[in-house]
């Protein structure tokens, strides 16, 4: 970044202050160009950081001329530019990742919610669910089956404008944290049917499948399952700590489960008396870890 005003005559201090911004900015090519204009025009290579960690859509928003390369749109102007020639279902997909860690999205989550949607909604209807499918209908011409061609041709939309990577062979994707912090910036799905969504492709899941257990594991820390009171969503995620070892996180729903069973259908229940047994259960592995 010697663009950003400093020259040769950069002290050890401000070499290790653009590192700094570097890192930040994740070494974004367009985004240190763009940093670096911003510098140089306002004298403020010790301020830039608070201003990028306070006002983020805001200084990513802003055309900053640069002569070394005549670039003048702003990081987040290019990406609009992109954003405004996606089909809608990439746009959709593309809000969906956003809500996830920005690293490895499987692309069997997708296709599991797709698998898993009837049985989900017959078992477990109600407005999170509908959500799901209204989400699915603006994903894929047909909701409820499976079409790895339609996949194909949303992930060869994001990578032909360099909004995606593709990675394990296919089977998941990384966003650069740059472009996943813009998408989430400009629109955002509701929480609550992420974790819905989320909760979907974890139907019916196994120790048999302890691959799809630890991708999923990562998006899943990113939501509070106790934020959103509905059993499906607590049963599922409480199944996957299960499932990763996460015995702290599924006492928490396991409390949260036995508790509402406990008003919704008395102490007696045979459900009440389940989810007391599972309690128990999680109790006991704490203490063999402690």
């Amino acid at each position: 970044m010697t663009y950003a005003g400093m020259g040769h005559n950069a002290t050890v201090e401000d070499q290790l202050m653009v590192e700094k911004i570097a890192q930040s900015l994740c070494c974004f090519p367009l985004a240190l160009v763009q940093a670096g204009a911003y510098i140089q025009q306002q004298h403020c290579l010790y301020g830039y950081l608070e201003r990028l960690e306070s006002q983020r859509a805001q200084i990513m928003s802003i055309n900053a001329s640069q002569s070394y390369d005549d670039y003048t749109l702003s990081v987040y102007s290019t990406w609009n530019l992109s954003w405004n020639k996606l089909h809608n279902s990439t746009q959709e997909f593309l809000k969906i990742c956003s809500c996830m860690h920005f690293e490895n999205i499987p692309r069997e989550m997708f296709q599991r919610v797709v698998d898993n949607i009837d049985k989900v909604n017959e078992v477990h209807p109600g407005p999170l669910v509908d959500q799901v499918i209204d989400l699915l209908e603006k994903l894929f011409s047909n909701s409820r089956q499976w079409n790895d061609i339609e996949m194909d041709t949303i992930i060869s939309e994001l990578t032909s404008f360099s909004l995606i990577n593709v990675m394990q062979h296919g089977k998941t994707y990384n966003i650069h944290p740059l472009v996943h912090q813009w998408v989430s910036d400009g629109v955002q799905h509701q929480i609550d049917v992420i974790a819905a969504f989320l909760a979907v492709s974890m139907e019916g899941i196994s120790e048999y499948e302890m691959p799809f257990v630890l991708q999923l594991q990562e998006h899943c820390r990113l939501v509070n399952a106790l934020d959103f009171k509905d059993v499906f969503i607590w049963e599922a995620f409480a199944r996957l700590w299960t499932l990763s070892g996460n015995y702290a996180r599924e006492l928490e729903l396991v409390k949260a489960l036995l508790e509402n069973s406990e008003e919704v259908k008395g102490k007696h229940h045979p459900e009440t008396i389940t989810y007391g047994g599972h309690l128990g259960a999680v109790y006991g592995k704490l203490g063999e870890i402690q």
